[in-house]
């Protein structure tokens, strides 16, 4: 719906702020939608997707907006890959993770909070799973700062649930 996306992408870089030296990881990218919306905001912005067509069609976009300090990478999101994925993340870095309808798979949370970065916005398509993914970031050390739905999908029941989360003071693992 692109009469709703500058309303998305508004409220993603109003939560995530503008740190130009800062890296930004997209999981889930898809086409790079946020990958190369929010580019101009981060000093380094990282796309990781499993589709070989999402990556393409998101490294031709990167090309045609000349994002040079974007890069894409082709890799499931799951407990096999996610410490390598991750490795780079520090408190420096701002996530955003927009996984399908059923949510992040089994440790991708719990291996991103290890990291610490210093701003999560995570997106959910379905309401159904937001209390069981955001327990997981509580648990982990996590709070929820903010959220806000939006109506991607107007005539339908769906929404867009954007959720802003901070490391909680004090807290180790």
């Amino acid at each position: 719906n692109h009469s709703v996306l500058p309303s998305l992408i508004g409220k993603a870089k109003e939560y995530l702020g503008s740190a130009p030296t800062r890296h930004l990881f997209d999981l889930y990218c898809g086409y790079g939608l946020f990958s190369l919306t929010l580019a101009a905001h981060f000093a380094r912005v990282t796309g990781i997707e499993l589709s070989h067509a999402s990556i393409d069609s998101a490294v031709g976009n990167a090309r045609r907006l000349k994002a040079q300090h974007v890069r894409f990478v082709r890799s499931a999101i799951d407990a096999g890959s996610i410490d390598g994925l991750t490795a780079n993340i520090s408190p420096a870095c701002a996530v955003i993770l927009d996984p399908p309808r059923g949510g992040t798979g089994s440790m991708v949370v719990e291996q991103i909070a290890v990291r610490r970065p210093g701003t999560v916005l995570h997106i959910f398509c379905n309401a159904g799973i937001i209390h069981d993914e955001l327990a997981r970031w509580t648990s982990n050390g996590y709070d929820v700062c903010r959220a806000v739905p939006i109506d991607l999908f107007p005539g339908t029941s769906e929404i867009e649930t954007l959720v802003l989360l901070k490391p909680k003071p004090g807290f180790s693992l």
